[in-house]
């Protein structure tokens, strides 16, 4: 049996794919002053984690709380 994903563990998890995607932008000789745009430097997977996490998260009663 899992243990259920908390709201905080999913905007914990968020962060760490922003994060990933920052440092690969930046390693890849991006400007460190700018955003990178879009998620390209993530894997098509992790692109799917984080539009699914997004989603649940952006749901109505979670903008409401």
């Amino acid at each position: 049996m899992t243990t259920p994903v908390t709201k905080e563990q999913k905007y914990q998890r968020l962060r760490e794919l922003c994060q990933l995607s920052r440092q690969r932008y930046l390693t890849s000789g991006g400007d460190p002053r700018r955003a990178a745009s879009g998620n390209i430097y993530l894997t098509a997977s992790e692109q799917q984690e984080f539009k699914a996490i997004a989603r649940a998260l952006g749901t109505k009663e979670n903008i409401e709380n």
